[in-house]
C-alpha cells in the first residue's frame, strides 16, 4: 500500500512540474549510462584477461636510463620509474633479435609497434585503417588462431618475403562487409603493396 501511495505521488508531482521531472530522469538515467561505462571500461582493462594462450605469463620489457646517451633519440611508450627515471618501452629490431636468441627464462619473445593511421587502398575504393607491425612469431606465441585463411608462421623471415596482413575481424566486417574472398587478395597499405591472409578472431584486437 505504502509504494502504491507513493507512486501516486510522483506521478502528480511531475504532472505539476513535468520539465524539471524529466530533466533529473534525464539526468538520473545518464548518471546510470556513465558509470555502467566507466565499470564496463574499468573491467575490460584491469579484470577481463587479453584472449591469448596465458595471458597472466606474459610480460611487458622495458628499460630504465637517468640520461640517454649521446646523439640517440628515444621515441615509443615511455613511463615515469622509480627514482625520476624514465621506464622505456621501446627496442631496436637488433636488439629484439638478441633478445629472441638470449631468452633466457623467457619461454618466447615477440615484437610489436603501433603504425598508427594507414591508407588501404584496394582498386579505386580507399579506407582508413589502424594497424600494428609485428613479429612472424607474434600469433603462433599468443595462441591466437585465425578465424579464416591464417596467420603469421615463426619461419616467414627474409626481405624476399611478400609483405602479407591479418585484418581484424571488426575491420573485415566493417570495410569488406564479411567478404570472405578479401582472403588472398592483394591491396596497398600507405601505396606498399600487401597481400591480406587471414583474419582474426572477433575477440582479439591486439595485445596494447
Amino acid at each position: 500500500m505504502r509504494l502504491t501511495s507513493d507512486l501516486r505521488c510522483g506521478v502528480r508531482q511531475w504532472l505539476r512540474r513535468p520539465g524539471l521531472s524529466s530533466t533529473i530522469l534525464l539526468s538520473l538515467i545518464l548518471g546510470i549510462g556513465a558509470n555502467g561505462a566507466l565499470a564496463t571500461l574499468f573491467n575490460a582493462v584491469f579484470y577481463r584477461p587479453l584472449p591469448v594462450k596465458e595471458p597472466n605469463h606474459l610480460v611487458l620489457l622495458g628499460w630504465t636510463a637517468h640520461t640517454w646517451p649521446t646523439g640517440i633519440t628515444v621515441s615509443g611508450f615511455s613511463e615515469s620509474g622509480k627514482g625520476g627515471q624514465d621506464v622505456v618501452l621501446s627496442f631496436s629490431y637488433s636488439m629484439y633479435q638478441r633478445l629472441l636468441e638470449e631468452k633466457g627464462a623467457l619461454s618466447d619473445v615477440i615484437a610489436f609497434a603501433h603504425l598508427g593511421k594507414l591508407r588501404l587502398l584496394q582498386g579505386e575504393r580507399a579506407s582508413l585503417a589502424e594497424g600494428d607491425a609485428v613479429s612472424s612469431n607474434y600469433f603462433s606465441m599468443l595462441g591466437v588462431h585465425p578465424a579464416l585463411g591464417e596467420t603469421f608462421s615463426p619461419v616467414d623471415t627474409g626481405d624476399a618475403l611478400e609483405p602479407a596482413a591479418v585484418m581484424s575481424y571488426r575491420y573485415w566486417q566493417q570495410a569488406f562487409n564479411g567478404d570472405p574472398s578479401v582472403v588472398g587478395r592483394s591491396v596497398y597499405l600507405n601505396n606498399v603493396p600487401v597481400r591480406i591472409i587471414g583474419i582474426v578472431p572477433a575477440n582479439f584486437s591486439g595485445v596494447e
